[in-house]
C-alpha cells in the first residue's frame, strides 16, 4: 500500500504534535523522571527539592510534590496542603501537597 503525499504529511504533523505536547509537558515539570519511573503531574503541581545546605543521603529523599506559586501559608490553606519551609541560603516557604 502506497501512502499519498497528504497520507505523510498527515502523519508528520501528528507526530510533531505529539513531540510537542510531551516537551510543553516535561518544561513545565508536569512529567518528571525519577529512578526510571514516570510521574505525571497534576497541573499546579511540581516536584520540589526540599532541602538547603546540607543535604546528606540519597537525594529522592528530599524531593517532594507542592503547589507551584503558593508561598504563603493563607495560599496554603485555601489548597488544602501543608505549608512547610527550609532554611539554606534564606528561609524558602513552600506548600507540601498532602
Amino acid at each position: 500500500m502506497k501512502l499519498s503525499r497528504k497520507h505523510w504529511v498527515l502523519i508528520v504533523l501528528i507526530f510533531l504534535a505529539v513531540i510537542t505536547t510531551f516537551t510543553v509537558a516535561i518544561l513545565t515539570q508536569r512529567i518528571t523522571f525519577s529512578n526510571g519511573s514516570i510521574t505525571i503531574n497534576p497541573p499546579g503541581v511540581s516536584n520540589f527539592f526540599a532541602c538547603g545546605d546540607y543535604c546528606p543521603g540519597d537525594e529522592n529523599q528530599y524531593i517532594v510534590k507542592v503547589y507551584t506559586g503558593v508561598t504563603t501559608q493563607e495560599e496554603c490553606d485555601k489548597k488544602g496542603g501543608e505549608f512547610a519551609s527550609f532554611i539554606g541560603w534564606g528561609e524558602t516557604f513552600y506548600c507540601k501537597v498532602k
